[in-house]
């Protein structure tokens, strides 16, 4: 303990005599507080992004409000290549009972899900009158059937993709969405856009085979994920890093 002490008065009386000794033991000893705070303050000026994703990453996830509050009435789902509706009818039944149980899943509280009439309606409508049908529009094809709203869908386009010269699969879906009320055939949502608010799903690249992948299992993928995005456009949802 004396020989530590007495160093120490020895070099106090070296630093009364040059003072730059004193200067530069200081900057020794904090030389690595020093040089953590050279990084923070780099991080701060070019890494603000990278902080913000890792402050992203750590805090909860963001919730994303409603494009629009469906009314609590009667609503029928109803989805359909507006151009050619023949082929597309297994998708587009597919579509809408998957938008369904969207609108009333775990994500939506109990009291916000609209009553949903039975899209088999529609189908049975179809069959019992073909030329009529064909000739109505959708809000009268919605009270025939005892919806006062509609969720039109116009499933504009939805395949499974083949990357040329590969196994390898991607499911693509699109179409325009929109809300009709069936007393005055009026376009409820969006005001702005007569045909529709735009949607878009594609699943990520798969090889056939792989994780017991067919083109089959991908086009279903590809109508969920779609009748997903459209099912959000009416309640709020929390993004996953796979919503991302």
């Amino acid at each position: 303990m004396r020989r530590r002490f007495a160093t120490e008065e020895r070099q106090m009386d070296t630093d009364k005599r040059n003072p730059w000794n004193g200067f530069l033991i200081c900057i020794h000893r904090f030389s690595s507080v020093a040089k953590v705070v050279l990084i923070f303050v780099g991080l701060l000026a070019g890494g603000c992004g990278a902080l913000g994703l890792a402050a992203a990453k750590l805090g909860p996830p963001e919730t994303v409000p409603a494009q629009f509050k469906l009314a609590n009435v009667p609503t029928l789902i109803m989805v359909e290549n507006y151009e050619d509706p023949a082929p597309s009818l297994s998708e587009s039944e597919r579509v809408a009972k998957y938008i369904g149980i969207d609108l009333h899943g775990e994500d939506v509280p109990e009291k916000e899900r609209v009553p949903l009439i039975a899209t088999t309606k529609i189908s049975d409508l179809r069959s019992a009158q073909p030329a009529a049908f064909a000739k109505m529009k959708v809000s009268d094809i919605g009270a025939a059937v005892g919806a006062e709203q509609v969720i039109y869908v116009d499933l504009q386009y939805a395949a499974v993709e083949t990357m040329t010269g590969s196994q390898i699969l991607r499911g693509r879906a699109d179409g325009k969405v929109k809300v009709i009320d069936c007393k005055t055939g009026l376009t409820l949502w969006p005001q702005e856009s007569a045909g529709g608010i735009p949607v878009a799903f594609s699943t990520n690249l798969k090889r056939l085979a792989e994780e017991g992948a067919t083109a089959e299992s991908i086009k279903d993928d590809t109508l969920d994920g779609f009748a997903r995005r459209v099912g959000r456009l009416f309640h709020k949802w929390k993004v996953e890093d796979t919503d991302k």
